[in-house]
């Protein structure tokens, strides 16, 4: 005797979920303050831009050479910076 089996249908099982997940973002203040911007079209300039090279050039020739990497990096960019200070 066959008895009647009931087939089981598994897809029946599964129910759609959706769920919204909200992020909020802490907003940090930078603690290096506002960066300075320079009027980038004066490179443009060549009489602008020689002057630039020529004061960068004996900014750096002036600077003593340092034995560390992260000391000569901080010089490099010190003067970089105090030169477009000046001409930029």
């Amino acid at each position: 005797m066959l008895e009647q089996c009931e087939v089981l249908n598994c897809d029946s099982n599964h129910f759609l979920v959706k769920t919204i997940i909200k992020q909020k973002l802490i907003r940090t203040q930078n603690k290096a303050g506002k960066q300075k911007k320079w009027n980038q079209s004066n490179l443009q300039n060549p009489a602008k831009l020689n002057k630039y090279i020529l004061c960068l050039y004996n900014k750096i020739i002036g600077k003593e050479v340092q034995q560390n990497t992260e000391e000569e990096r901080k010089n490099i960019k010190e003067t970089i910076t105090e030169s477009a200070n000046e001409i930029i």
